[in-house]
């Protein structure tokens, strides 16, 4: 192994010896340590994703354990741990060879397909823990679930579906890029004025304060998680609806938009008024269709600052909504907001936290969203098993609270809210429900 920090690359026929065993984590890694540090202020546990896969039948646990336990890359990934570092230091993974590899730990459970909840509680702390965790439930109804929990500072939402993707098949058989390549840097200079340039968009005067559901703080040992399911007729007549909107580049404009007004609603039944709303919004960097890289947060962000007339229906909303994104998107914000989040990473944490929540007074966001397209799209099978459901179930700081991810598998929207409890009743739950299928589905 090298013992360098490196950049990586493209691995072919991945052996162990090939990927390193010390690399730079790239800029929104460092700002997953950020929101690291900021669950577990506010919360029982960190920054941890977790993913089901439902299949139709049980997977040969025996096949599956092999897999895991011989497979160079996720041996590879089960030594990663953070490395302590210096003041002004880049922030780095790096090998450990001792604590315990990777393996799938195998439940049984009776009855329907419910997640035990223990798993939601499951905590993983990425300067000692493996990085990854999965486990596989077997249900007395001949059903199976694969269940991921990782940190978030390790790869996003597509990532694991990559990995997913990856051990549905033999070994070799899904070519995989695990790293990112190395790409050239602009001159410091020019990446200090770009950054200027999104800091100056980002303090651009319009600063007031955020509305948020949380009003106290209360620890809790996991999320809360609701999901609200639409059937395949109803998903084409929201595709429809999003057509006859005018609106282009996907669907997400409209799912925001919705999700903004029934936010603003749930503020007002809490009995306060809205001053505005800001919700940073994840864009994948990725080429379409690329299969990797695997490891690293490959996205940026758009970012959306709505006030109360903006949001006086949802034809104005999804307008204002587009305005701001083809402006961000004709500025380079994405591109500029990366460079200036590579080039903080050398920031003592409480600096960095600090520039990170200047734009919104000290307030992260007045809740989080996220649309994450089609799940696994062109997975057929794993292990000759069916999937039957897919859901990412998004890390929720207590602080805002909220949040909300968009997906679409088999083609069916499904919406996944998580909440932390203190903020939201059942009553405002239903109520919120209630009012953004008829958003999305107006009669």
């Amino acid at each position: 192994m090298c013992s360098a920090i490196s950049s990586g690359g493209r691995v072919e026929g991945i052996q162990e010896a090939s990927l390193p065993n010390l690399f730079a984590l790239n800029g929104s890694d460092f700002f997953q340590i950020f929101l690291d540090k900021h669950h577990r202020k506010f919360s029982a546990v960190g920054n941890v994703s977790r993913f089901s896969l439902l299949l139709e039948g049980t997977p040969d646990a025996d096949k599956l354990k092999d897999r895991i336990s011989s497979d160079p890359v996720l041996q590879w990934m089960s030594k990663l741990r953070l490395r302590r570092n210096l003041p002004f230091q880049l922030p780095a993974w790096k090998i450990v060879n001792s604590g315990k590899s990777l393996e799938l730990k195998i439940h049984s459970a009776e009855g329907d397909t419910a997640i035990p909840d223990f798993l939601f509680k499951k905590d993983i702390n990425p300067y000692k823990s493996c990085p990854l965790e999965i486990d596989l439930i077997q249900y007395s109804n001949g059903k199976a679930i694969l269940f991921f929990s990782w940190t978030h500072i390790l790869m996003d939402s597509h990532g694991l579906e990559l990995l997913v993707k990856y051990l549905s098949e033999e070994r070799g058989a899904f070519p995989l890029q695990v790293m990112a390549s190395q790409s050239d840097e602009l001159p410091i200079v020019e990446q200090l004025n770009k950054a200027k340039e999104v800091k100056s968009f980002l303090l651009d005067g319009k600063q007031t304060h955020l509305e948020t559901l949380q009003e106290k703080v209360v620890k809790e040992a996991g999320n809360a998680y609701h999901v609200l399911r639409f059937d395949e007729a109803e998903t084409e007549k929201i595709a429809a609806y999003s057509k006859e909107l005018k609106i282009r580049l996907g669907q997400s404009p409209l799912f925001l938009a919705a999700s903004m007004r029934c936010f603003e609603s749930m503020i007002g039944k809490k009995g306060n008024k809205t001053q505005s709303l800001w919700v940073p919004i994840p864009q994948d960097q990725r080429r379409k269709g690329a299969n990797g890289p695997l490891i690293g947060n490959q996205v940026s962000y758009l970012f959306y600052r709505l006030f109360p007339d903006h949001l006086t229906s949802l034809e104005s909303t999804v307008t204002e909504i587009q305005k701001q994104m083809m402006d961000q998107m004709r500025s380079s914000i994405p591109k500029n907001y990366n460079i200036m989040m590579n080039l903080a990473r050398r920031m003592p944490m409480p600096i960095y936290s600090q520039m990170a929540k200047a734009p919104t007074k000290g307030k992260l966001s007045s809740f989080f969203f996220s649309d994450t397209g089609a799940l696994l799209d062109g997975l057929d099978h794993f292990q000759g098993q069916k999937p039957l459901d897919a859901i990412h179930y998004p890390p929720n700081p207590a602080v805002p609270g909220f949040t909300i991810v968009f997906s679409v598998f088999q083609k069916k929207l499904q919406v996944i809210i998580a909440y932390a409890k203190d903020c939201m009743d059942a009553e405002l739950l239903s109520s919120f429900e209630t009012a953004l299928k008829k958003e999305l589905l107006p009669d």
